[in-house]
């Protein structure tokens, strides 16, 4: 299965979250004194409106990155919002602005420069986001504020490139992560890469002492068989030994091993919300230490889905279990059971029951059967793997099927 890729180390991100989120928080506080400077331009409600939308997505930022919740949405949140407050602001400006010192509308761009900077991950953006804000503002000052160009000028220089330069820093820190992040998961997708090597050898392994054994085997009863009973008996485990030999050759053409747990988790979007009427029972399983070829799990998963929405779809049932058991060493087999209405089969075969559970099993040589009957309920039963505990008997009528 495919490993997502980090971005960046998760600690590295909520560290960053709490290190702006405090930083932008106590900046505002700071630059309170401001405020009674801005009073005197804009009237209270402007300035408790513009008050509003600044600060209190900064509390909620600075709550959330306490909790390590912060998201890029938050971020966005923030920024947007800062937007809002120098739009507004041209309606509240009565009087011309004070050009000594900035105002405390302009000067939080620079926390609003590292909120941005914090959603949209791209330097570029921020720095766009940077200069159309600081022209607006420029503009504002100028045309409404009756401030000078040579102060709107300065105070843009002073500002913006402050901000900038911490929204830098955050993108290196960033980018130092994410490289950290690509390198860890290298190792880890070599370190899984040994493992699965170890487990495919063990198995190769495991597979020849079967093959040898049960040919071997074979071979002897054959050899010493002294009547019709014994002759029958050899014929038996032959055609086992076939089926052995066929299926090891055929488990080696059904993809690279998964193990069963991830396979369930790439199925999850089909399982749900189905499951969610069904006893899962597990019986001395582990999922994540089965191992199967990929096909032959994907198959095992997709009629198992199959018959557990036919049962919720049709069966009208009171409950419902999936279990699934180890089979041998090597497989697993896995049970959909409910004791719904039932109906005649074999007279009815739809329901996908062909198209969606005996073929996909059939394709990578594992078994479907199912049992119902009217007011009876239904089962399912499938299974993949453990070939030394074949039915003997549905291998003679495989053959028989083919010979014919």
């Amino acid at each position: 299965m495919p490993t997502k890729e980090l971005r960046s180390l998760p600690d590295v991100e909520r560290a960053l979250g709490w290190i702006v989120a405090g930083f932008n928080l106590l900046f505002a506080l700071t630059l309170s004194v401001n405020l009674v400077q801005f009073a005197q331009t804009t009237p209270i409600a402007g300035v408790a409106l513009i008050v509003v939308l600044v600060m209190s997505p900064l509390v909620a930022n600075a709550a959330l990155a306490a909790l390590g919740r912060t998201s890029r949405w938050s971020w966005a949140l923030a920024g947007g919002c800062y937007l809002a407050a120098i739009g507004s602001w041209p309606v509240f400006i009565t009087a011309p602005l004070d050009g000594s010192r900035p105002s405390w509308l302009v000067a939080m761009l620079i926390p609003a420069v590292l909120q941005v900077s914090m959603a949209v991950r791209s330097m570029l953006l921020t720095t766009a986001f940077t200069v159309v804000t600081t022209c607006y503002l420029a503009f504002v000052g100028s045309v409404q504020g009756a401030l000078s160009t040579s102060v709107v000028v300065t105070e843009s220089l002073r500002i913006a490139p402050f901000g900038l330069l911490l929204a830098g820093v955050v993108a290196i820190v960033r980018r130092t992560a994410d490289r950290a992040g690509s390198a860890q998961q290298g190792v880890l997708r070599r370190i899984a890469a040994a493992r699965f090597e170890d487990v495919t050898e063990a198995e190769r392994v495991r597979t020849d002492a079967l093959v040898h054994d049960t040919v071997l085997t074979t071979l002897l009863q054959a050899a010493s068989a002294q009547d019709s009973e014994e002759s029958d008996r050899a014929g038996r485990m032959a055609a086992n030994a076939l089926r052995v030999i066929a299926h090891v050759s055929r488990a080696g053409d059904l993809g690279a091993g998964v193990r069963l747990r991830s396979a369930v988790s790439a199925h999850e979007h089909r399982l749900d919300p189905a499951i969610r009427d069904f006893d899962i029972l597990l019986d001395d399983l582990r999922l994540e230490d089965l191992l199967l070829p990929g096909d032959a799990a994907d198959a095992l998963l997709v009629a198992m889905t199959e018959a557990m929405n036919n049962s919720v779809r049709h069966a009208h049932a009171t409950h419902r279990t999936v279990r699934l058991r180890p089979l041998g060493p090597d497989g697993v087999r896995i049970d959909v059971d409910d004791d719904g209405t039932g109906f005649d089969y074999p007279a009815r075969t739809g329901m996908g029951i062909r198209d969606r559970i005996v073929t996909p099993m059939m394709t990578v040589e594992g078994r479907a059967e199912l049992s119902s009957a009217v007011g009876s309920g239904t089962s399912v039963r499938l299974s993949w793997g453990s070939v030394s505990l074949a039915d003997v008997r549905s291998v003679e009528a495989r053959l028989r099927e083919v010979q014919a």
